[in-house]
């Protein structure tokens, strides 16, 4: 069997149909769908049942619920396919997607092939935007190339689910998800793996992959609540390399770039100022690596980068900050008017028999 397609799935009822619909369209034919139901309570399980009725390939694995982590890795050991992919059933995939990339593999002799994807949102079910992301710059018209050479691409989304992987592959090198209970970003570690594993692999520049924007329940729409479960996929990368022997300076300086990238780019902007405990690991984060490279720039940072994605967010934010803004502003009404300041003593300092109790 030539490619083996696990899609871990939970309560999808909505999206689910477009998702299984883009997979049966398939120009490559020779494939299983593992469907992985990781306790749906919605009517995604009757879903799967009706579509595995009509096709023979598709195969459902059910679960109690233990996470999107969990979910993928009972599907990577449960393949047979010469490669492997992952799909989120949310989303849905051009049909030549499959055919493409597992033929730009086998013809480079690599053991991972990935595209690009566009963002798309809907409303009522009607698309309304549809947005290209960008291609890492360098890439358009590489054959063959080791991601290690390529560090804009590293510190890039994963995007585990626009590529297809050699499952041995994916096994000799212990690639799998990190099995967090309720966690989000499980695709950050894997993602990393692959691409520290990979001495080489090809890019099909193409949008094969839509990838949607509009999903409720989606990790990238609930950031603040699960936002320290990132950290953890950092820490996870870390214990892969060293159990590797392979946390060398290189590739500490590669998860620098990653996490700078992570932390300034997205999470900054994604968790409020309700969760100071998360900017705080942030900065302190990019401080530890910042002290171990003694403050001075990696060759993967370029200097705008360095300034603006590690110097910039390691500066502490000023303390009491909202308390001096307001002692300025006090200073600034006495000095410039004289009736507010009269108005200010007669209220607070009961010189005014009005404002007395």
């Amino acid at each position: 069997m030539k490619l083996s397609i696990v899609i871990p799935v939970y309560n999808t009822e909505k999206y689910l149909p477009a998702c299984l619909d883009s997979v049966g369209a398939q120009t490559l034919r020779d494939f299983e769908l593992i469907c992985v139901d990781d306790g749906s309570t919605d009517s995604t399980p009757a879903i799967l049942r009706e579509y595995a009725s009509k096709d023979s390939r598709i195969k459902i694995i059910s679960k109690p619920n233990s996470g999107y982590g969990n979910s993928v890795n009972v599907g990577i050991r449960a393949a047979r396919g010469t490669f492997l992919a992952i799909l989120e059933p949310d989303d849905y995939i051009a049909p030549t997607m499959y055919e493409k990339l597992c033929d730009a593999a086998e013809k480079n002799r690599v053991p991972v092939a990935k595209c690009t994807w566009d963002l798309f949102w809907e409303e009522n079910g009607v698309e309304t935007a549809r947005v290209r992301w960008h291609v890492p710059h360098g890439l358009p018209g590489r054959k063959i190339f080791s991601p290690r050479e390529h560090p804009e691409m590293i510190a890039d989304a994963p995007g585990i689910w626009a590529a297809v992987y050699k499952r041995a592959w994916l096994l000799d090198n212990d690639i799998f998800c990190l099995e967090t209970p309720g966690a989000s970003f499980q695709d950050t570690a894997f993602g990393l793996k692959v691409f520290f594993s990979a001495s080489s692999m090809t890019y099909v520049p193409e949008a094969l992959h839509s990838y949607r924007q509009t999903n409720p329940n989606s990790s990238t729409n609930s950031v603040g609540k699960k936002a320290h479960f990132v950290f953890g996929e950092f820490e996870e990368t870390k214990r892969w390399l060293e159990a590797r022997g392979d946390w060398t300076a290189e590739t500490r300086a590669l998860l620098f770039k990653k996490k700078a990238c992570a932390y300034a780019c997205w999470l900054a902007e994604k968790v409020g100022p309700e969760f100071p405990e998360i900017h705080r690991r942030m900065r302190d984060d990019l401080k530890r690596e910042y002290k171990f490279f003694s403050g001075t720039r990696p060759a993967v940072f370029s200097p705008e980068e360095w300034e603006r994605r590690v110097s910039d967010m390691i500066r502490e934010p000023p303390k009491n900050f909202f308390g001096k803004k307001l002692l300025v502003r006090l200073a600034a009404m006495f000095i410039l008017n004289r009736a507010a300041r009269k108005r200010f003593r007669a209220r607070h300092l009961n010189l005014d028999p009005r404002f007395k109790k």
